[in-house]
């Protein structure tokens, strides 16, 4: 592995129908919680709800800005590209899903929009199938993502987990 915890990747095998379906799901639900919507959040909810929106926003920006020249939306291996194992991806291995399903509920408990709370719902449940989906296609491509996967939480950091970012 080299300094900087990445290893390279080989080219995907995976289906790009599947992770463009996924995709475009992902796109349509974002959508759905950036228009406006009249809610009846308290002014206590719309606080903690921006709260949620900064942390999770925060936290997927530090996970694509980690990835550099290898973000893309598609849950499919960038073939030569490394597998960020340090920095946010040393906490967990999905940063910027996680860091979406927060700013995601943020939104919803900000606003308290019916339709927010239900694309909230559906973001979440569709970025841990798209999850699921790359981790099959990475553990295919990259054969240290097991080693990784096993010591590195998917989504919420553990107690005691900042000694593997790097620091």
């Amino acid at each position: 592995m080299a300094d900087n915890g990445a290893v390279g990747l080989r080219a995907g095998q995976g289906r790009p129908g599947r992770g463009d379906a996924l995709v475009a799901a992902q796109l349509v639900l974002l959508g759905a919680l950036l228009l406006p919507a009249e809610g009846t959040s308290s002014p206590a909810r719309r606080v903690a709800g921006a709260a949620l929106l900064a942390a999770g926003g925060g936290s997927a920006l530090l996970g694509a800005i980690a990835l550099g020249p290898a973000l893309t939306p598609s849950p499919l291996p960038v073939p030569g590209a490394p597998l960020r194992t340090t920095g946010p991806y040393g906490w967990v291995r999905h940063p910027i899903y996680a860091g979406l399903t927060v700013a995601a509920i943020g939104r919803a408990l900000g606003t308290g929009a019916p339709r927010h709370r239900a694309a909230a719902a559906a973001l979440t449940v569709l970025l841990r199938l798209k999850a699921r989906y790359e981790e099959r296609e990475l553990a295919d491509a990259v054969p240290q993502y097991a080693t990784y996967a096993a010591r590195t939480p998917a989504w919420w950091p553990r107690r005691g987990g900042a000694h593997r970012c790097g620091r």
